[in-house]
């Protein structure tokens, strides 16, 4: 396990652009975190399926490594949205999505878990893939704004 958490961490670190050194493929940071998402869902709708102790810790595991992508990068891809005075604040409001986020998901989940726990899950699962495409579409806003940043600065 720490090895796949360190090989993905590595991954999300060099998720700076397109391409590096010697011409070889990078992922943007749009598609980093656009995997991670996906990864979140798979693990989520796969606890759908399961139902041993281990399919159950296989699925925490495959949601887990979406967690090590989309923490690792999702406040560079915020600030590299914001003006630059305003990096602070648009981190500040990414945080708090994820405070609202604590406190919706336990009313929202307990009324989606009352219809059986695979609505839950496919629910979740279902959220990540949409937030994944949101993510896809947001890149090339992304990469335009770094470039603008950089030939500002250059």
């Amino acid at each position: 396990q720490p090895a796949t958490g360190a090989w993905l961490g590595r991954l999300a670190e060099r998720g700076q652009r397109g391409h590096g050194k010697q011409g070889r493929w990078q992922p943007g940071q749009s598609t980093v975190l656009a995997g991670g998402i996906l990864l979140l869902g798979l693990g989520f709708g796969l606890t759908s399926l399961a139902s041993t102790t281990w399919e159950y810790a296989a699925c925490v595991a495959v949601w887990t490594c979406g967690e090590i992508l989309t923490t690792t990068i999702g406040a560079t891809v915020v600030a590299a949205l914001a003006p630059p005075g305003l990096r602070g604040r648009y981190n500040g409001l990414f945080g708090l999505a994820f405070s609202l986020g604590y406190l919706i998901a336990p009313l929202a989940g307990t009324r989606l878990l009352a219809h059986g726990g695979p609505l839950l899950w496919l629910c979740c699962a279902g959220t990540c893939v949409v937030a994944a495409g949101w993510q896809l579409a947001l890149g090339p806003a992304i990469r335009q704004r770094e470039e603008n940043a950089e030939g500002h600065s250059g």
